[in-house]
């Protein structure tokens, strides 16, 4: 599941050295429910990035906006070694929501 332009490609052993196990487990998934299953599981993949938000985890700062998440996003495919356009593509969304107390309805 290298996720290339090929569907018969094996896992990277680096996706679970490189701090990037969330995400490989999650494509590892939807790689279960369309392939392996018998029959299989027309199933999509529904990421939810949240913008806004103040620090956490030490102080590390969250994405403040989509661009920033779409940056991260592109240095965490890097290292998964996952193409933009990849056999799961169509099947992978991302949805980004803006959390700062500006944008929540009291």
């Amino acid at each position: 599941m290298g996720l290339t332009k090929e569907l018969d490609t094996p896992v990277p052993d680096s996706w679970f050295a490189k701090g990037t196990y969330q995400t490989a487990n999650r494509l590892a998934a939807l790689n279960f429910l369309l392939r392996e299953r018998q029959p299989p599981i027309l199933a999509h993949l529904v990421f939810l990035y949240f913008t806004g938000e103040k620090p956490w985890f030490g102080g590390q700062m969250c994405p403040r906006s989509d661009v920033d998440w779409v940056n991260r996003l592109a240095r965490t495919s890097k290292a998964l070694e996952v193409p933009q356009e990849h056999a799961f593509s169509s099947r992978v969304h991302k949805l980004f929501f803006d959390v700062s107390a500006a944008n929540i309805a009291r």
